[in-house]
């Protein structure tokens, strides 16, 4: 935690919030060390009586500071837990100097500097997102650009970028891959068409940018931005399969935005799901990130146990620790099939999962699981055939499979087919950084057929199948 005054008629800072400023997720938690503010309506809805007492608000009910404050803000970027790249050793490239490797989250950025003679990463740096305060989701920084304009969204993400390169020098080149919104926004361009009908992308190709004209002193070396594969599945998907040469398997990288792909008999498929923040707790009562003092592993033994980050007092729960907390509340029989809770449940007395809590993981879950479903109907196949399913991402890495498959996200699945991949999207834009093999990417996204959700007549029947918890009725394949 940190001290921040703030003056008279200056804005509250805080570091994250999943509802954009609307009073309703009750993330932008501060503590008024000196001075006051009142409880508001929001407040005295979101917060428990002890945080109302203990100074504890709500930084976007209030707006500008009516008095001058001394606040206390959590510093995210210190305990968030965020996974990289660092320990993998690459084939040289011949060159001399260094490439940089950036993958662009909704939720999380991970770079890595790869000294090209070698093939080894020199430094990595793994930072919340700063354009978070804006919202968890993709539409919201979509409607942010509109609203507050673009250069509020771009300008503080490079800052960050540039504060983690001002000690590199000799930078050959930056490879730069993320969702289809959050590379339009790196290259400060409008991403309006992406949030609507029929979702397209303003930039759709390869694109080579001067790095002098994106960042205030950086300069000397071209900015690699990679190409999406469609509106709404990114070049983070296309660094996906470059890394992994997927061949007769599905891979779902798990995150903020469920972005799919599966591969057989030489043609590729891709597609997403809004899933939202619930997997990773941001929508979620007494969700977090992964940070210091969340619960990410949850069981019952004669009673709920659980464990934190930090192996300290539990403060929140992140996403691997409401599925796990979940997983086991549906084995133990306190959330039926349908999802019904009879009555919330506790793990110290503060931190619930509440029956809010059951349906909001259930719509994020039931929208993944049927667009699994969908894109393998469209590939004629069954996701129990599936012989690989790669669960690739940050978040993906600490979950369990058998929590995965006791929820239902992969309709009769064997447990032996899951296989917890880490930031593949991050491992493809280094290997592309030293490679810069365009051909292979090229191939790619000329292979890949995208699947609209959004429009697929069987999407809807799938999304009601998938939302309970027991065994998933499944579509009709000849529909």
């Amino acid at each position: 935690m940190m001290e921040v005054d703030v003056k008279k008629g200056e804005p509250l800072p805080f570091e994250h919030g999943a509802c954009a400023g609307k009073g309703v997720c009750g993330k932008c938690k501060i503590r008024v060390v000196e001075g006051s503010l009142p409880v508001v309506e929001a407040e005295a809805r979101l917060l428990t009586k002890r945080e109302q007492a203990g100074g504890i608000r709500l930084a976007c009910c209030h707006g500008l500071a009516p008095e001058d404050l001394r606040v206390e803000v959590e510093e995210a970027d210190a305990s968030f837990q965020i996974v990289g790249n660092a320990c993998r050793q690459y084939r040289s490239g011949g060159e001399t100097g260094f490439a940089v490797a950036v993958d662009i989250g909704t939720t999380t950025v991970a770079l890595n500097v790869i000294h090209l003679q070698t093939g080894r990463i020199e430094k990595e740096a793994l930072f919340l997102n700063p354009q978070r305060r804006f919202g968890a989701d993709v539409l919201s920084r979509v409607d942010a650009a509109r609203t507050v304009g673009l250069d509020a969204l771009q300008k503080p993400l490079l800052a960050c970028i540039e504060r983690e390169l001002r000690h590199v020098s000799n930078i050959k080149r930056m490879t730069v891959c993320g969702n289809p919104v959050m590379t339009h926004l790196f290259m400060g361009v409008d991403p309006a068409s992406i949030g609507q009908a029929p979702y397209r992308c303003a930039i759709t190709t390869y694109r080579e940018l001067d790095a002098g004209k994106l960042f205030e002193h950086l300069e000397g070396f071209v900015v690699q931005v990679l190409p999406p594969i469609s509106g709404y599945v990114g070049s983070d998907v296309l660094m996906d399969l470059y890394e992994t040469r997927l061949e007769d398997g599905l891979l779902v990288d798990l995150g903020t935005n469920g972005e799919l792909a599966l591969a057989l008999n030489g043609q590729i498929w891709v597609s997403s799901a809004a899933c939202g923040p619930a997997f990773e707790g941001g929508s979620l009562s007494c969700g977090s990130g992964a940070c210091a003092g969340a619960v990410d592993q949850v069981w019952y033994e004669e009673g709920w146990r659980f464990h934190t980050i930090g192996g300290g007092e539990a403060k929140s729960v992140c996403g691997s620790g409401y599925i796990s907390w979940l997983a086991a509340a549906v084995q133990e029989g306190f959330i039926d099939e349908s999802g019904r809770l009879e009555t919330d449940l506790t793990l110290n007395g503060e931190i619930r999962l509440t029956q809010n809590d059951v349906r909001a993981f259930q719509m994020a879950k039931g929208a993944l699981a049927a667009a699994i479903e969908v894109l393998c109907v469209r590939a004629g196949t069954r996701v129990a055939d599936l012989k690989t399913i790669q669960i690739a991402g940050g978040f993906g890495r600490h979950l369990a499979g058998d929590d995965l498959l006791a929820l239902g996200f992969f309709s009769q699945a064997s447990e032996r087919a899951l296989e917890m991949t880490g930031n593949v999207a991050l491992q493809g834009a280094v290997r592309f950084a030293i490679e810069q093999d365009l051909e292979t990417v090229g191939n790619i996204v000329k292979t890949a057929e995208p699947v609209l959700m959004a429009t697929d007549p069987l999407f809807l029947e799938a999304f009601v199948n998938h939302m309970g918890f027991g065994k998933s009725v499944h579509i009709d394949r000849n529909s």
